[in-house]
């Protein structure tokens, strides 16, 4: 990729003329979305492929602006250094190793390298790479042709260093945080939970990550001040809004949540977003920008430790009904892909079959409850019928999990709702079907005739719910039907 330069020429990620004081990097979030080049993630899925292939999207999408301006060439390169046994430890990616393969083949210039070594935590190899990113801004500043206050600024290398770091931080704080200005070393003696609360400030997942894992190694926090400081992160950064880096970071927290088992209770307290449920936003971040793994096992959390009670303030029938619908729509979209429809699909699955969300189920199935939560049902049942006629066609595996799904959704609603409501319920989704045929997503002759279909199946499906603890699943050809409404009153 050709070099253009400015008056004071650095080199960004993709070797274009970088920041300056005349020519700063956008700062508008608007702008600084996480492009993703689908494109590389397929070439390197196909070096890479089995389990380490979850490892390889992640990076990618921790670095869309480096992956977005590779070149073939550039591309090549860097496969082969994913390519490389060395930077893998089973299915996990050695991020020091994989930075060291990465400055070796010359694949990326020397600012991009030190950007992704801040941003992974490499803190052996940051000091290096700062130190020849700064060498080829100085460079860049007395090229020919340069004007006198860019000759002058490469000759002093404390003017050149601070400028760099400014430039950069502008761009991310992430890239001036490792290094300190004064003296160009790095940054000594930062305290674990002074970098973890920077790292929540800045969006920084991996910066989360490391911090926290210091701070448990380390133990200068009890388990409950380090369990204080998770949910303080994630009740600050739920009313923000929504980006893929916020979500992604979310989602580091919310692990953290899940592996230290925090108790629920202390969850409680997070802001409640329209009455939907205090948890409810931060999962509708994670479902937005695809951390749909991450969903599902915050679903499962809190379907083996919370109460009834507690459940209905963790996720409101609304933010319940809204949540299905929008875990729906990724189940039917072509902007996923197989993997993510199917983590999507196994969200719903778990939503669907906890008992402790039963009195969320009667109140959603049921047009005349709540008018808003059953229009994102309706979106969501629609969906799955959606998908389970698309799958016709293919005969992939799964193909039976979505027919029992919509058949225990619509078994469930017969079974908790009245002849009018139900009959309500059944209109409606022929409705939607039909704008859905009509854009050629399903071919069924007639709407209402399949919504029919599918109930008279429904009622040969047997509901089973053996306890009123813990997660459980909607059966299939069991011998014990009990009614919804009795299961929430036992």
């Amino acid at each position: 990729m050709p070099k253009s330069k400015t008056k004071r020429g650095t080199e960004d990620l993709k070797g274009n003329a970088g920041p300056s004081k005349r020519s700063r990097l956008s700062s508008d979030p608007k702008k600084n979305k996480e492009i993703i080049s689908s494109k590389v993630i397929s070439k390197l899925k196909d070096v890479v492929k089995g389990d380490r292939t979850s490892a390889i999207e992640e990076w990618v999408k921790a670095h869309p602006v480096t992956v977005e301006g590779l070149t073939v060439e550039q591309s090549d390169l860097l496969c082969n250094a994913f390519h490389d046994e060395s930077c893998w430890s089973g299915a996990t990616l050695d991020i020091a190793k994989l930075v060291g393969e990465l400055t070796k083949s010359g694949v990326l210039n020397p600012f991009a390298i030190y950007k992704i070594a801040c941003i992974e935590c490499v803190e052996s190899e940051i000091k290096q790479l700062f130190d020849k990113a700064l060498e080829s801004f100085r460079s860049d500043l007395s090229h020919k042709g340069a004007c006198e206050e860019d000759r002058n600024l490469a000759c002093s290398d404390k003017l050149a260093r601070v400028e760099l770091l400014s430039s950069m931080g502008r761009r991310d704080p992430v890239f001036n945080f490792w290094i300190d200005q004064e003296s160009g070393n790095l940054r000594e003696n930062i305290e674990a939970e002074d970098g973890f609360n920077k790292a929540v400030d800045f969006k920084w997942s991996k910066g989360v990550e490391h911090f926290y894992n210091r701070l448990c190694s380390e133990e200068k926090l009890v388990k409950e001040e380090r369990e204080k400081l998770l949910v303080s992160a994630i009740a600050k950064l739920s009313p923000l809004q929504s980006s893929y880096k916020l979500a992604s970071t979310l989602s580091s927290l919310l692990g953290k949540v899940i592996s230290a088992k925090v108790d629920h209770k202390s969850l409680l307290g997070l802001p409640n977003k329209k009455d939907r449920g205090v948890i409810y936003r931060p999962l509708s971040y994670l479902v937005e920008h695809g951390f749909l793994c991450t969903t599902k096992y915050v679903i499962q959390y809190l379907s083996e430790g919370c109460s009834r009670s507690e459940v209905e303030k963790m996720l409101s029938p609304r933010g319940y009904a809204h949540l299905l619908s929008s875990l729906s729509f990724v189940v039917v979209s072509k902007d996923y892909d197989l993997d993510n429809r199917n983590e999507a699909r196994s969200a719903i699955s778990s939503l669907w079959e906890s008992s402790v969300f039963n009195q969320n189920k009667i109140n959603v199935v049921d047009p005349f409850k709540d008018r808003i939560a059953f229009v994102a049902m309706e979106n969501a049942i629609s969906n799955l019928i959606v998908d389970q006629e698309n799958s016709k066609d293919t005969q992939s595996a799964g193909d039976g999990e979505k027919v029992d799904l919509v058949l225990s959704i619509l078994k469930f609603a017969k079974d908790c709702c009245s002849d009018k409501s139900f009959k309500s319920l059944k209109e409606r989704i022929a409705n939607s079907l039909d704008k859905t045929r009509n854009s050629k997503m399903i071919d069924a002759t007639s709407s209402c005739n399949l919504i029919e279909e599918l109930c008279k199946s429904a009622r040969n499906l047997n509901l089973f719910s053996a306890s009123t603890e813990g997660p459980q699943s909607t059966l299939v050809g069991t011998n014990v039907s009990i009614s919804p409404a009795a299961v929430v009153n036992k």
